[in-house]
């Protein structure tokens, strides 16, 4: 009789693993999932709280809007910052040389967003991901520039 209880205690050792198993698995794709969910927030608040930031400054304006704008984006966080015109040209960039220069044609259709503000994962010519974030910024002209920048993760 003893012999004939162990095929099935091991049978329902193995189902037993085998379901624990498949309920590790799944609770780790559903956390999985949260997590970048809550990731994509997180990099989204940062994105929109650095830009109306740099929109505050610029609503100021000024001559210290530019230095402040550079220490907004100076966090080693940025990769890049650009705020363009309408018609393509870089009023401010985290690279100096690039302002007073234009967007190429592509670039600037990519520039504006359709509504308030646009983010997405990207890839940087490094290699490295980051978080793309566009949003449309007002001056108090109430003309509108683009403001563009890539994070790190």
């Amino acid at each position: 009789m003893r012999h004939d209880l162990l095929p099935i205690l091991r049978a329902s050792l193995a189902l037993f693993l085998l379901i624990s198993t498949a309920v590790i698995l799944y609770t780790t794709a559903q956390n999985t999932r949260s997590a970048r969910s809550l990731a994509d927030r997180a990099l989204q608040s940062t994105a929109f709280a650095l830009g109306s930031s740099a929109e505050g400054a610029l609503y100021e304006g000024g001559s210290k809007a530019v230095d402040e704008i550079r220490e907004i984006f100076s966090d080693r966080v940025v990769a890049y910052a650009r705020i363009a015109s309408r018609d393509g040209e870089i009023l401010f960039h985290t690279n100096p040389r690039l302002v007073g220069s234009r967007l190429a044609g592509d670039e600037l259709n990519r520039s504006w967003p359709v509504g308030t503000f646009l983010g997405r994962r990207a890839v940087l010519g490094t290699g490295l991901p980051a978080y793309e974030f566009h949003n449309e910024i007002h001056r108090p002209s109430r003309k509108s520039w683009a403001s563009s920048f890539l994070r790190w993760r």
